[in-house]
């Protein structure tokens, strides 16, 4: 239930971090930058944060990687399958991916994401009843916004996410918003 701080400042990550519980925050997405290091390692990679447990949060910080150069495995720097979770003012470039979630009532909101190798914020495992608002994404290798219906491990399918008042342009290969399934979700107001 604490707040991690981390002040404006360049911090080279070699290996994900898993937050559990805690809610992490940089002095802002222009200020405190996270860069990752390493290629690949394991399928969510070695840069950024793996959030678990209840409410965890990233806010204002700016990742990149020097490392990532496709859609290779690694390069998540948001992933997990927490509840009551928030993603709120970051900004990714040059990952295999930006913001990779499951879980259960969450936000990602008011993010910038891009020239990303693959999708830019992608909802799976069981997503529900998640909000990504007010984001924008530019540049992704695959699905610019997606929401999949793949199921966890006790087959619970995605379902009642929204996504509104997004942005997604400029994708090269996938779709600016791919709904690929699951049940309830509202896609409105998009600039696509």
């Amino acid at each position: 239930g604490k707040t991690v701080w981390i002040p404006r400042g360049t911090y080279r990550q070699g290996r994900k971090i898993k937050l559990e519980g805690v809610a992490l925050s940089g002095e802002g997405m222009w200020l405190t930058n996270i860069i990752g290091t390493v290629e690949k390692g394991t399928w969510s990679g070695d840069m950024g944060f793996d959030l678990k447990g209840d409410r965890p949060a990233v806010r204002n910080l700016f990742f990149d990687s020097e490392a990532h150069t496709s859609r290779t495995t690694g390069g998540k720097p948001i992933t997990g399958r927490p509840t009551n979770w928030l993603v709120e003012n970051v900004w990714v470039s040059h990952t295999q991916t930006g913001i990779w979630m499951g879980g259960k009532s969450g936000v990602v909101r008011g993010c910038r994401i891009r020239s990303t190798y693959a999708d830019g914020i992608n909802m799976n495992s069981g997503a529900s009843d998640n909000v990504i608002e007010h984001n924008h994404v530019r540049g992704s290798g695959d699905d610019g916004l997606a929401i999949l219906s793949e199921t966890e491990k006790n087959n619970t399918m995605s379902k009642g996410n929204i996504v509104r008042f997004n942005t997604a342009i400029a994708t090269w290969w996938g779709h600016n918003c791919d709904l690929a399934g699951g049940s309830g979700h509202i896609v409105e107001d998009n600039w696509l």
